[in-house]
């Protein structure tokens, strides 16, 4: 496990999300300068208010103090509020944003929610819960929250928020948005404490991507008061109380801590923000007081509460992954998940495939159960594969929607103004209106010569760059690609961890995945945790190696004079556990990558081996065979296709500035 502490954050794409807020609900304009400066002194760094709170205008004035003191920076800040009920129309997002933005003082906001799914008239500014002459709330029963959602991402395109979310909203409303949206949801706000866990819906929020925050995470205990101060009734109103429970003042007492600190600790451990609100600054102190010492979960008093972590990395990538494993059973229909993309974990990669191969191994494939397919632009077999996905989609043996296809952006297509070009190919090739997910192929560029020149060379037969490649104006072509429909999602391959962070910290729409050379020998640990920790998923290539890159090479007529070839399918390790399972050492290699949490893309044109490479679902390494081909990792000495003393086609672009190998 990695220590929570106070700069943990949850993230989601672009959005990063400190997981404690200061919650500004039920705070009057009056309390709210006390309460923010009491906040940052105690390090919070993420504050939550609404358009309904009616307090926006008090936050921005403290925060305007606190900017202007130089104590901290609007950067460091994470604010977020919320559209309210009478804003739910498409047509009304814009002039509410722009009103919250006016009274925060700020240019945009770093994540902005539905407050909620039902709709109210707009009467007004300031007329924040509308009623006729019975005193009835005045509905507006057309609201359509796609539609509403469309609105939402325009504020987003427009740079007015950083990330958009929902809040109270179910799963099934939460679905709808997720199976409809060009920016997927990057957080939704609830009511979570112990009493009420949401486990169904936080672990459908995880498995999609979607982060969560809670609100009243320790109950709401100045609920009944806050009624009360503005005359409605409190008859009938459940008052329930977290903070007077044995099971948390008994591991408080064993801590040393307050009720609401252990409260608070169980929701960031669940894997959700929390957002307490507290106009009293030593209880705003205390509630983000550093608490570094996990909860022992061997404590039987604590068995009844802490039950549910199953799936946290995708939310909260704190959580090792062979924990994760453990919790969450991988099957055939298991994906790697980021925002609306869905990726099968296991694919079947067709580099080196020749089209006269390809039609056998697609239908060996899907006969197997494969539903993700891995080519490219320079594999030129995808025009073979597309013949062949036209035949099993005109079989009615399966439908294009249950297909994931993956392709890439080749090198001379490394310019704004080429993606287009080069995806339309593509998509001509594949006889698809879209692909599933859209990659950069390698950062460094080469000149374009022509769609069949693949790897232009001079007289010399080196091979012709194209050093001024950009790869931030490539990046903002791949989103156009989005936006137009060409694909879903979009992403890279073969980019380092450096370049990766720079189209995070330029992009509009992030990378959904990577796609790198990643096998036991070559376990890429830090560039795998950055990932996950940015929301950006993992695939591996070469995940058994590359026995067969030797003799493709050759048979390509190139030198493989110096190729480093390394075998992990012999490793006495691998085949040791191999053959306690009654698995074949490839099943190990696979089983592992899958269970470190990346998806896998092995390749193989042998209808046998196809069946063989996905047959991995039906038996779990223990935490120890986990550890023990954990230690296999050669790091950079593992690295068959680029960086340092190695022989190869990537090694001819050393020289690029944007070669991504160590040399």
């Amino acid at each position: 496990m990695t220590k929570l502490d106070s700069k943990s954050a949850l993230t989601a794409g672009k959005m990063k999300m400190p997981i404690v807020g200061l919650g500004t609900w039920q705070s009057t304009p009056e309390e709210i300068e006390i309460a923010v400066n009491a906040a940052i002194d105690a390090g919070y760094r993420h504050i939550d208010t609404a358009h309904v709170y009616a307090n926006e205008s008090a936050i921005g004035a403290a925060l305007k103090k606190i900017f202007d003191s130089g104590k901290i920076t609007r950067e460091e800040l994470f604010i977020v509020t919320k559209l309210p009920f009478s804003g739910n129309r498409a047509e009304d997002v814009e002039p509410f944003i722009k009103k919250s933005l006016e009274e925060l003082q700020l240019d945009y906001v770093d994540l902005y929610l539905i407050h909620f799914p039902a709709g109210l008239v707009n009467k007004g500014f300031d007329n924040l819960f509308p009623t006729d002459e019975k005193g009835q709330l005045l509905m507006d029963k057309s609201t359509n929250i796609l539609e509403l959602w469309k609105g939402m991402e325009a504020q987003v395109d427009a740079g007015r928020t950083k990330s958009i979310g929902i809040s109270n909203f179910n799963q099934s409303q939460t679905k709808r948005i997720l199976d409809n949206c060009r920016i997927p949801p990057a957080n939704i706000q609830v009511e979570l404490h112990v009493y009420l866990q949401q486990k169904e819906l936080v672990s459908f929020c995880k498995k999609n991507g979607v982060t969560v925050c809670a609100y009243a995470p320790i109950g709401s205990p100045g609920h009944k008061n806050l009624l009360e101060k503005q005359g409605f009734s409190t008859e009938g109103l459940k008052v329930i109380s977290p903070l007077e429970d044995p099971v948390i003042k008994e591991i408080a007492k064993k801590y040393n801590k307050q009720p609401s600190q252990v409260l608070l600790r169980y929701l960031i451990e669940y894997g959700v923000a929390v957002i307490p609100k507290s106009i009293n600054p030593e209880r705003i102190k205390q509630n983000f007081d550093e608490w570094t010492t996990y909860c022992q979960y061997c404590d039987p008093q604590t068995k009844e509460l802490i039950t549910c972590r199953a799936g946290c990395y995708v939310c909260f990538p704190q959580i090792s992954t062979s924990s994760l494993t453990k919790m969450t059973k991988l099957d055939s229909k298991s994906a790697l998940t980021t925002g609306k993309m869905k990726m099968p974990i296991v694919g079947l990669g067709t580099w080196q495939s020749t089209p006269e191969e390809i039609e056998i191994a697609v239908n060996a494939a899907i006969d197997a159960g494969y539903r993700h397919i891995d080519t490219a632009y320079v594999y030129a077999n995808e025009s073979a594969i597309g013949a062949a996905l036209k035949k099993i989609f005109d079989s009615g043996k399966i439908t294009r929607e249950e297909l994931f296809i993956v392709t890439k952006l080749p090198g001379i297509g490394n310019r704004a103004e080429d993606v287009e070009l080069f995806i339309k190919k593509s998509l001509e090739g594949l006889q698809l209106d879209y692909v599933d997910l859209y990659l950069i192929h390698c950062p460094a560029g080469l000149v374009n010569k022509g769609f069949d020149t693949l790897h232009p060379t001079d007289e010399k037969g080196q091979l012709i760059m194209d050093k001024s490649t950009n790869i931030l104006e490539v990046w903002k072509a791949m989103e156009a690609q989005v936006d137009a429909g060409r694909t879903k999602s979009i992403g890279i391959s073969n980019f380092n961890q450096s370049q990766t962070k720079r189209i995070l910290d330029n992009c509009r729409i992030p990378p959904a995945n990577i796609q790198v050379e990643l096998h036991v020998y070559l376990q890429q640990k830090e560039l795998v945790s950055f990932c996950k920790q940015n929301g950006v998923t993992v695939c591996a290539y070469a995940p058994i190696g590359s026995p067969g890159h030797k003799d493709f090479l050759e048979k390509q007529g190139l030198s493989a004079e110096g190729l480093k070839v390394i075998s992990p399918l012999e490793d006495p390790v691998i085949k040791g556990i191999a053959k306690k399972y009654n698995k074949q050492p490839s099943q190990v290699l696979l089983r592992y990558l899958i269970e470190y949490g990346v998806a896998v893309i092995p390749k193989s044109i042998n209808p046998e081996r196809i069946k063989q490479n996905f047959d991995i679902f039906d038996f779990e390494l223990t935490k120890e065979e986990f550890e023990k081909i954990s230690g296999l990792d050669r790091g950079e000495d593992g690295r068959m296709f680029g960086g340092r003393k190695i022989i190869g086609y990537f090694n001819l672009l050393e020289t690029h500035p944007e070669f991504p190998f160590p040399k």
